[in-house]
């Protein structure tokens, strides 16, 4: 079964991929997924779970560790925070615009 609690969207990793990728971009090769690695990164700061209690379904707790110490140190975690709070933000703005108002107070000249 595979946890959904801190799921990167695809859209989301579209925007934060690249600074995440950024970092490791002198790595020859990868033999983990980055989007993997910030779902897990996710899970722990959410949840609160200690390194190596985190599900095996992320990848190893040490790799995990490793990126986000790495992000953290090189102010790409907070840049990826940002942007995926700026997306949300205008999500729910684009949302709020096209939504039906339902129960907005209404003005004294519109009592009947």
């Amino acid at each position: 079964m595979r946890l959904q609690t801190s799921a990167v969207c695809a859209r989301s990793w579209q925007l934060t991929g690249k600074r995440a990728d950024a970092e490791w971009s002198s790595e020859s090769t990868r033999e983990t997924s980055l989007c993997e690695v910030v779902n897990a990164d996710f899970y722990i700061v959410q949840t609160g779970c200690q390194w190596r209690l985190l599900p095996q379904n992320f990848p190893p707790d040490i790799t995990v560790q490793r990126y986000l110490y790495a992000w953290r140190d090189s102010s790409a975690w907070q840049t990826i925070n940002h942007v995926l709070l700026m997306e949300v933000r205008e999500a729910a703005i684009r949302n709020l615009a096209v939504g039906p108002v339902l129960n907005r107070p209404r003005l004294p000249s519109e009592t009947p």
